[in-house]
C-alpha cells in the first residue's frame, strides 16, 4: 500500500474525533460559564488524560502501532464527552427536561456566535502558519528543531491558560454587576499571578534549554536561541494576555475580531519574509513579535475603553526574586560543576523554584494576594499547614 493510502485511512479512522471534540467543547464551555471549574478540570485534565494513557498502553500491547495513538485519542475524546455531559446534567438538571424552553435574543446570539467563530478561526490557524512556511522554505531537519522548541511553549503559557479559564466568567459577572473597581483590582492581581507563575517556568527552560534539547539529540542543540526568542514572546503573552479576556468578556467581541483580522495579515507578512530570509530563526522572531504586537494592542484597547492598565508596583517583586534565584543557581553550577544528569538536574531546578518561592514570601504579598492564597489553602489542607500563620 502507498503512503498516501495509509494517510487517508488514518484520517478516516480519526474523523469521528472532529464531532466528539466539537461536542465536548460545548460541555466544557458550559461548565466554565457556570463556574464549575472543578468539573471541567476533572473531566478534561484528569479522567480524560487517564483514559488516554490506559488505552494507549493497551493498544500498543496489542500491536496497533499508528492506530494505538489515534485510537487512544478517540477514547479520550469519548470519555471527556461522556463525563463532561454527566457533570453538566448534574449541575444543570433542567437540560434533561425537554419541556423547558430557554429564552434568548436570537439575533444578538447569532451575531455574537458568528463573530466568536470567525475570531477563533482567524486567531487559531494564522498563528500556526509558521510550520507551513517552514515546510515550504526550509528543510525537514529545521522543521524538526523548531517543532521541539515549539512543544516547550505550552509549559510557559499554562498558567495564563489555567487562570484565564477562571478569570473570564468572573470578568463577565463583575461587568454585568457594574462592579468596575473590583474588576480593575482583579485584572491587576490576576495579571501579576499569571506572570509570577510563568516566570520560574520561563527561567527553567532558558537556563537549561541546552540540556533539554540534548535529550532529543546533539543536532537539536542549535535550537537554544529559538527557544529563547519564542519563550520570551510567550512570557509577554502571559504577562499581558489577560487583556484579551477583558475585551471579550466585557462584550467587545467585534474588537477581538478586528484584532484577529489584523494579526492574520501581520502573521502572514512576518512569517513569509522572516522565514524566507532567516529560516527557523525568522520563524522564532515572527512568533515572538506576533505575541508582542497582539498583546500590546489589547492592553492599549483596555486602557482606551476602560481606563485600566494591568501593571502594579508589586510586579517588581517576582522579577527581583527570580533574578536572585537564578543568580544562586548559577553560583551553584559554578561552584560544584556537577554534570546536569538526572538527580543533579532535578536538584538545580528545585533550588531555582525554592529560592524563588522563598523570595516571594520574604518580599511579602499584597492584601489581594493574601486573600487568594487563603482561598487556595482552605481547599488544600496540606498547603495550609505549610504556610506561615499570617497566611492561614
Amino acid at each position: 500500500e502507498t503512503f498516501e493510502t495509509n494517510i487517508v485511512r488514518a484520517f478516516r479512522f480519526y474523523a469521528a474525533s472532529i464531532l466528539m471534540t466539537s461536542l465536548y467543547q460545548v460541555m466544557m464551555s458550559s461548565l466554565n460559564g457556570l463556574q464549575e471549574i472543578k468539573y471541567k478540570v476533572l473531566s478534561n485534565e484528569i479522567i480524560g488524560s487517564a483514559a488516554k494513557i490506559v488505552s494507549l498502553v493497551l493498544f500498543v500491547f496489542f500491536g496497533w502501532d499508528l492506530y494505538a495513538a489515534l485510537g487512544s485519542n478517540l477514547v479520550q475524546d469519548a470519555v471527556i464527552l461522556s463525563v463532561s455531559l454527566f457533570f453538566l446534567l448534574k449541575v444543570f438538571p433542567k437540560l434533561k427536561d425537554f419541556s423547558f424552553k430557554p429564552e434568548y435574543e436570537k439575533n444578538k446570539m447569532n451575531k455574537f456566535a458568528a463573530a466568536l467563530f470567525t475570531n477563533s478561526l482567524l486567531s487559531k490557524y494564522t498563528f500556526q502558519l509558521d510550520i507551513l512556511f517552514l515546510g515550504f522554505f526550509t528543510t525537514m531537519r529545521e522543521v524538526g528543531i523548531y517543532t521541539v522548541a515549539l512543544r516547550l511553549q505550552p509549559l510557559i503559557y499554562l498558567p495564563h491558560y489555567t487562570i484565564g479559564t477562571i478569570f473570564g466568567p468572573l470578568v463577565a459577572e463583575l461587568h454585568a454587576a457594574k462592579k468596575f473597581e473590583e474588576l480593575e483590582s482583579l485584572y491587576k492581581t490576576v495579571t501579576k499571578w499569571s506572570f509570577s507563575m510563568s516566570l520560574p517556568i520561563y527561567a527553567t527552560i532558558i537556563l537549561f534549554s541546552n540540556e533539554i534539547l540534548n535529550v532529543f539529540g546533539k543536532d537539536f542543540s542549535e535550537g537554544v536561541l529559538i527557544i529563547l526568542l519564542m519563550s520570551t514572546g510567550n512570557l509577554i503573552h502571559d504577562f499581558l494576555g489577560l487583556s484579551g479576556n477583558i475585551i471579550m468578556m466585557t462584550g467587545r467581541i467585534n474588537v477581538n475580531l478586528a484584532n484577529s483580522a489584523v494579526m492574520a495579515v501581520v502573521n502572514v507578512v512576518l512569517y513569509y519574509f522572516f522565514i524566507k530570509s532567516y529560516g527557523i530563526l525568522g520563524a522564532a522572531i515572527s512568533n515572538g513579535l506576533s505575541m508582542i504586537i497582539l498583546n500590546t494592542m489589547t492592553v492599549i484597547e483596555v486602557r482606551h475603553y476602560l481606563g485600566w492598565y494591568p501593571f502594579k508596583k508589586s510586579l517588581l517583586k517576582p522579577i527581583f526574586s527570580l533574578v536572585v534565584s537564578a543568580f544562586f543557581v548559577e553560583l551553584l553550577l559554578l561552584i560544584y560543576r556537577l554534570p546536569l544528569y538526572q538527580f543533579t538536574f532535578v536538584i538545580y531546578i528545585f533550588s531555582l523554584w525554592g529560592f524563588y518561592i522563598l523570595g516571594l514570601f520574604l518580599l511579602k504579598f499584597d492584601n489581594e494576594d493574601v486573600f487568594i492564597i487563603k482561598k487556595i489553602a482552605k481547599r488544600f489542607s496540606f498547603v495550609q499547614r505549610l504556610l506561615p500563620k499570617s497566611y492561614r
